[in-house]
């Protein structure tokens, strides 16, 4: 318990305050409207076109991303300006995890291949893991790039106490078990409900 307080205490000592209200209120706002609008929901999965829908992604995650970053760069970190693998960062990460939400290239080639309900199957079954590995090559990639890292993003297992990431989720267990009660969590947990048009193929 004393390591964890002692890890909170170091991050407020050594955090902008005023960069963190910003983004916090930053994040806040942007979530709102996000849900408000349906930004998400309602405008960019309708897209039909994989550019566009891949665009519109991108300019969200973008703006969400990118924001930021230049405050702490124009505020706190000029020094940033100089380095160019900062700058493909910033540029590439949204394109990331815009293309991890719009590709469904596996996924749809896989249902496309025949018309039978286990391809619908092996679709849903691959479209996680694919959509992991899109995120996970490039990161690996640039790890390598970069290779002088002490660890792999910040992952290590140098020096590593699990006692307070234990504490912590023991706290969220039972705000976890409090959330599966709720309508909104239910109507998309379990994910196994993806797959229940199986049930008339498979009981016997």
């Amino acid at each position: 318990m004393n390591l964890l307080l002692s890890y909170i205490q170091d991050f407020f000592r050594n955090v902008d305050k005023w960069l963190l209200v910003f983004c916090a209120a930053f994040a806040a706002v942007f979530i709102t409207l996000n849900y408000r609008l349906g930004i998400e929901t309602k405008w960019l999965y309708n897209i039909h076109s994989r550019a566009g829908k891949f665009a519109g992604f991108y300019l969200v995650y973008a703006t969400a991303f990118i924001i930021p970053y230049l405050l702490l760069l124009f505020t706190k970190h000029k020094e940033l300006a100089g380095i160019k693998m900062f700058w493909v960062l910033l540029i590439l990460a949204p394109a990331i995890f815009a293309l991890k939400v719009s590709f469904t290239g596996f996924s749809e080639w896989i249902q496309n291949s025949g018309n039978c309900v286990w391809n619908r199957y092996y679709a849903i079954i691959v479209n996680l893991p694919s959509r992991l590995l899109l995120v996970a090559v490039p990161l690996l990639f640039f790890y390598w790039f970069e290779n002088n890292q002490p660890s792999f993003w910040g992952l290590t297992t140098k020096n590593f106490q699990w006692q307070p990431y234990l504490l912590m989720l023991l706290v969220m267990v039972p705000l976890i078990a409090f959330a599966s009660t709720q309508s909104d969590f239910l109507h998309a947990y379990p994910k196994i409900k993806q797959v229940t048009f199986l049930t008339p193929y498979t009981s016997h």
